[in-house]
């Protein structure tokens, strides 16, 4: 499913809604990965993406180290947060995902919800 990602800090500091960049569209996926500072396995949001041959693509983004599920919406958002590192800060962030593709479920009469 296809996803866009708002940002609602800059370095830790809450952004009034005008002020957030613009969404930046890409598959997001979670990951766990040895964290050295903090000496634990921490889990980690990463927006992934690829070429057309299959090669990797940096992030324009940091990752979301030890997201937290704050809100969710299965049909429109869903909110996390966590902290991102910056420059070897760490900083508190909240992405805002946003889901692209409109799904429709059908229960068994074959009926659907938008």
């Amino acid at each position: 499913m296809k996803a866009s990602i708002i940002r609602t800090h800059r370095f830790g500091k809450l952004l009034h809604d005008r002020d957030w960049e613009a969404a930046v569209p890409g598959p997001v996926h979670m990951y766990w990965m040895p964290h050295p500072e903090l000496k634990r396995t921490t889990a980690r949001l990463t927006l992934s993406r690829h070429d057309q041959f299959g090669g990797y693509i940096a992030s324009p983004i940091p990752d979301l180290h030890e997201p937290e599920l704050i809100a969710l919406d299965s049909d429109r958002i869903m909110v996390v947060t966590g902290f991102e590192e910056i420059e070897g800060h760490r900083y508190y962030q909240t992405w805002r995902i946003m889901f692209e593709d409109k799904n429709v479920w059908q229960d068994s009469t074959g009926a659907g919800s938008p």
